[in-house]
């Protein structure tokens, strides 16, 4: 273990890193002890809140008592079983806690999930909206609180809090003894990453790095596993069974304490792995001393990005590993990401093995084959060249094809479920229950409707009574408003029934299996329950929650809440607003697709920009003013300075062009095995740009939901869609492309290029984020960068600016990009004449 005390020897001093280590163990038993002594507090605070939880829950079921003798209303049973269902899982949660069992997850799960079925009730039926709007605020102040405000099983989840913080420390750790070791290169024997101490073999790093690397984790996880020692040094190895409350979209789950430790341990010492050999191949492609700075800003610039923020979540496939309270603790997520992790860390692995032995012999080949040429005729070295260099393209080529292909399907595979009967399902579930809910008030109408009628007999006698002034007969006025009121009650009635055959048209269709994703627009057309002649306007107001989860026009919502019926628009023909935003994540519809292809392109667009920001980086950069060596992996013959920057031009975007098609047919190909290219009709949510207007106040939901801004929209169809994103694409990276070639005209230092092209681009990006409401900013190719935003047109919104549009963000983008070549031709062309004087 020379090689390793080596590593300690050249990062930290031995008795500075015992003492850290001490002090920190030190610091994590006696915290632990402190907290699991607190136990005791912990239960007898859950039982009184469970007490009263129970004593509230009796006072409603009184008062449903009354108020169902008094108003008589076809679901008020139904609430009514409820409310007793959630007493009896109350009082089983009691009995365990009276009885001192800490392992209550399956009752904390079951009455959270009845908790959860709270809001399908309507509580505008109550007559009392303000005694439930106080209700609702109870439950969220004294209920069983959230994790992130005050969890009461603190004294189980300090341990995991601890491992969080040594997740961080450690990892920081790593990265600062990566590139501590990595920038001393022996150029003698070559020796990187704490294999510099022992001559070895070429063959045999890979090994030693593998041992490496399982030592690593080994003394990561043996710190990790060092805060659950209070819990076995006090003897209360139930906490272990501490219940964990999952609040995840809109399901709440249950796991005891030491699965979401595994699970959470598992996916960090995969991720640790992933983030080693990305270093690793970094690290060897870049030979220079000076190179390994280009891998400590791209690992740290990789960290901070993938880092989950409250607009993306769950955006990019590690950022997924850091959320805490989300993905992790979902088996089959879990279970996906894992796979994409692992494979992903085989091909990483796999790319170097076959760069690391093979690159020393194509280098020597081309180093013989370059000296050989120059005595050949100008027809046989030009042949003689290309040859070889074929062969090298074609052989680099398929390995590259072959481990994007395996990552593209692990990835896809991973992050999500692409399950198109999935969906279908779900949504036929929906219609189902809003048939039988439907059914309910037609046949409510029908058999109240001459009821209905006596009692407004009635009152329109008294109202009559009241009058005074009497123009009209008592008969007289009551037949024009009876009249009037058969007519609304007609209406209403037709609404119901037409609404309730064409649910029952679409289960239909979804049964015999004829459904296509564009009746989804007719079905919305047809809904009586909204204007059909404004649906699809530009001028239609719509409600915009704040996290866009639900996207429902106000006259559907209140007939949601009147009749219980499942909210489609947000299910269906939304949908697909949860892959076009940055609020993702929040419902259900987020977990599985429609359409592969339109999946693929919005969770993979992150891996797939940085892919090729860095293939662009890499072919722009030039090695000071050596001909053979300016352009590279493209060594040409010698050739005249004046024409090199041309000849760099083609090469980028011929790697550009082939990196394109490579990984268009990998999409197709994923698409095509995990539910196909889909239907091309399918309609795609886009933004309108802002309408000054305020929602109305409605019963029904808190304080914090009842001022929003609102918004109008339009669909698109998934084709249009593509080609727009295809567009954009293509016009982005000719843009940056050309900015990083003129950019590399004038400084010749690749980290220093590398370094100002990001700042450009970064700083550009915010400013024109940061002034986007400024007029003229739509001439801004920096705004457009925003991929995601400028083709759902959420920058039209944000901006309230109709002419930023994806045709326009293409012209700006070209135009900036020609001029860009055209100053870099001029500049290179400057440059080459000065240096000849």
């Amino acid at each position: 273990m020379l090689w390793f005390r080596q590593v300690i020897k050249h990062t930290v001093r031995k008795k500075l890193f015992i003492m850290l280590c001490v002090v920190l163990s030190g610091f994590i038993i006696g915290k632990g002890m402190y907290h699991v002594l607190q136990n005791g507090q912990t239960l007898v605070r859950l039982t009184n809140q469970v007490k009263e939880n129970m004593e509230l829950n009796q006072n409603r079921l009184d008062s449903l008592e009354q108020k169902h003798a008094l108003t008589p209303v076809p679901y008020f049973q139904d609430y009514q079983k409820h409310l007793l269902k959630e007493y009896q899982t109350l009082l089983t949660l009691l009995m365990a806690l009276q009885q001192k069992k800490l392992a209550i997850a399956p009752e904390m799960s079951t009455y959270y999930h009845l908790f959860s079925q709270e809001n399908q009730y309507d509580v505008t039926v109550l007559n009392d909206v303000d005694e439930e709007l106080a209700f609702n605020d109870y439950l969220v102040t004294h209920h069983l609180p959230y994790i992130e405000d005050e969890y009461p099983f603190d004294n189980a989840l300090f341990p995991l809090q601890v491992a969080q913080v040594l997740f961080h420390f450690s990892t920081a750790f790593l990265i600062i003894a990566i590139f501590g070791l990595t920038i001393y290169n022996d150029k003698e024997t070559e020796k990187f990453m704490f294999l510099y101490t022992l001559p070895l073999k070429r063959k045999k790093i890979l090994n030693q790095y593998s041992w490496s690397l399982c030592l690593v984790v080994g003394v990561y996880c043996s710190i990790f596993l060092m805060s659950f020692l209070p819990m076995l040094v006090s003897q209360k190895t139930n906490t272990l069974l501490y219940p964990y409350i999952i609040h995840y979209a809109d399901q709440i789950v249950v796991y005891p304490i030491w699965k979401i430790i595994i699970l959470k341990v598992i996916a960090w010492i995969c991720f640790v792995l992933f983030l080693h050999v990305c270093s690793l191949i970094l690290v060897k492609l870049c030979s220079s001393v000076d190179q390994n700075i280009v891998v400590l800003i791209f690992l740290c610039l990789f960290c901070v990005i993938c880092l989950p923020n409250e607009h993306w979540q769950g955006g990019n496939p590690v950022s997924i590993i850091f959320q805490f309270n989300q993905w992790v603790y979902i088996p089959n997520t879990l279970v996906y990401g894992l796979i994409y992790m692992i494979v992903l860390v085989i091909c990483l692995i796999a790319l170097y093995r076959c760069h690391y032995l093979d690159t020393w012999g194509i280098k020597a080949t081309v180093r013989k084959q370059k000296y050989k040429t120059l005595s050949m005729p100008l027809p046989k070295k030009v042949y003689s060249y290309w040859f070889e260099w074929k062969k090298r393209l074609a052989l680099q080529s398929t390995r590259g094809f072959l481990i994007l292909l395996v990552s593209v399907v692990g990835g896809s595979y991973g992050i999500v479920q692409l399950n198109t009967s999935q969906a279908l399902q779900m949504f036929r579930q929906d219609l189902v229950h809003n048939v039988e809910v439907l059914q309910k008030n037609v046949t409510y109408q029908e058999i109240d409707i001459e009821k209905t009628l006596n009692d407004l007999f009635k009152e329109r006698e008294d109202d009559y009574n009241q009058r005074t002034d009497k123009q009209q007969t008592f008969k007289e006025w009551m037949k024009m408003s009876e009249s009037e009121y058969w007519e609304a009650l007609y209406f209403s009635y037709n609404q119901y029934k037409q609404d309730l055959e064409n649910h029952q048209q679409l289960i239909r269709k979804i049964d015999t299996q004829t459904f296509q994703w564009s009746d989804l627009i007719d079905f919305r057309k047809q809904d009586n329950r909204i204007d059909n002649t404004e649906l699809f306007t530009k001028d239609r107001m719509y409600k915009r929650n704040i996290d866009l989860s639900q996207i429902i026009a106000y006259e559907e919502l209140k007939e949601i809440e009147e009749h219980q019926l499942t909210p489609l628009l947000k299910d269906t023909v939304f949908a697909p607003i949860q892959l076009t935003n940055h609020y993702m994540g929040y419902n259900r519809i987020s977990n599985t697709t429609y359409y592969s292809v339109y999946f693929l392109i919005q969770r993979h667009i992150f891996l797939f920009i940085v892919v090729l920001i860095l293939f662009i980086s890499v072919m722009t950069l030039a090695d000071e003013y050596y001909p053979l060596k300016t352009i590279i992996f493209l060594k040409l013959l010698p050739q005249k300075r004046n024409k090199i920057y041309w000849k760099k031009v083609k090469s980028t975007w011929l790697a550009l062009i082939s990196i394109v098609v490579f990984i268009g047919i990998g999409y197709t190909l994923v698409s095509f095995l995990f539910g196909g290219l889909g239907d091309l009709n399918y309609p795609i949510f886009i933004f309108d740009s802002k309408q000054v207007a305020l929602a109305e106040n409605y019963a029904g939901f808190s304080a914090r939901y009842l001022e929003k801004t609102v918004y109008s929209f339009h669909f698109i169809h998934l084709g249009d869609y593509l080609y727009q994103f295809v567009l954009l694409t293509l016009a982005e990276l000719f843009f940056v492309s050309s900015m990083m070639q003129f950019i590399g005209v004038w400084i010749k230092n690749r980290y220093a290029m590398l370094l100002v092209s990001s700042s450009v681009f970064i700083g550009g990006y915010y400013l024109s984020m940061h002034y986007i409401k400024v007029k003229g900013i739509e001439f801004s190719p920096f705004l457009y960068l925003n991929q995601r935003d400028t083709l759902d047109a959420w920058l039209q919104v944000q901006g309230n600016n109709p002419s930023i549009n994806v045709y326009l963000g293409c012209i700006v983008l070209s135009l900036v990009g020609i001029t860009c070549l055209i100053l870099g031709a001029i500049s290179w062309h400057l440059e080459n004449n000065r240096h000849k004087k």
